[in-house]
């Protein structure tokens, strides 16, 4: 009787979110904490079989099989760790060297030198990679005669001083040592993709009975996180958000997929 009255004594409402840990297959050493998340579903699918016979094809046996798990996430912040974890970015600093594209809006200064904000980078011959200086009405300056350092671009005959130019050019990611920030690159190939991991998700039920809330643990032992991602940049001036999602695969000898944990009351 007391199995029978169990959904009367212990029903939960669950109502946000997830704290995700997500760890190491098989060292079971954490990867990637993240606390930010938005959206946190799982959607459990399965196939049905029907064998069917008789005059009228009535359905004699019906059985399931092919049950599948997927996760999806939507999460409010971005991280270089996030874009490695859950892209399966290779990520490089400005140490490893990586160049960017600058478009800047400058006024020529005296003997004709305009002075952009990074390193113009440059190629194995040492000539500049790409640069290109445009007065105001729209016309290319020819370059031919223009010397380059490392930041400032001189002519003084076809640079007027005093004259407001449009530069484009290839400059060097600036690193730690140039300021506070430390430019990051990250690298997504043909060839790279997210690991499997153990996925650990903490949130919250509340008891219908008393209204209080209970620590909940959800894992999934073996979760492939999934090449496909969403990264979403709005106009509206909200911080943009990123969705991945992931399918769980089989684990150990019993084939698990998930564990659904209620813990303790945490009020």
């Amino acid at each position: 009787m007391a199995n029978l009255l169990q959904h009367e004594i212990e029903r939960y409402g669950a109502v946000t979110v997830m704290d995700v840990m997500l760890l190491d297959y098989e060292t079971k050493k954490p990867v990637m904490f993240l606390d930010t998340l938005k959206i946190s579903s799982i959607n459990a699918e399965s196939e049905m079989k029907e064998i069917k016979g008789g005059k009228y094809a009535d359905v004699l046996i019906t059985y399931d099989f092919a049950r599948t798990l997927g996760l999806e996430f939507q999460d409010a912040l971005l991280s270089s760790e996030s874009m490695k974890n859950l892209w399966g970015a290779k990520i490089t600093d400005a140490a490893a060297g990586f160049n960017v594209y600058q478009r800047e809006i400058l006024t020529a200064a005296t003997g004709g030198v305009l002075t952009v904000s990074l390193d113009i980078a440059t190629n194995v011959g040492g000539d500049p990679l790409m640069v290109a200086v445009y007065d105001s009405t729209g016309a290319e300056v020819d370059l031919t005669t223009a010397t380059f350092g490392a930041k400032t671009i001189t002519d003084a005959i076809k640079l007027i001083v005093g004259n407001e130019y449009t530069v484009y050019y290839t400059g060097e990611a600036p690193g730690a040592a140039a300021g506070e920030w430390d430019a990051i690159q990250a690298l997504i190939t043909s060839e790279t993709f997210p690991k499997t991991v153990t996925f650990v998700g903490k949130t919250f039920f509340i008891n219908q009975k008393n209204g209080k809330k209970i620590e909940a643990e959800i894992e999934v032992p073996k979760l492939k996180l999934a090449a496909n991602f969403t990264l979403g940049l709005e106009a509206e001036g909200d911080a943009s958000v990123f969705d991945f999602s992931g399918m769980a695969l089989i684990d150990g000898k019993d084939k698990e997929l998930l564990k659904v944990k209620t813990i303790r009351y945490i009020d």
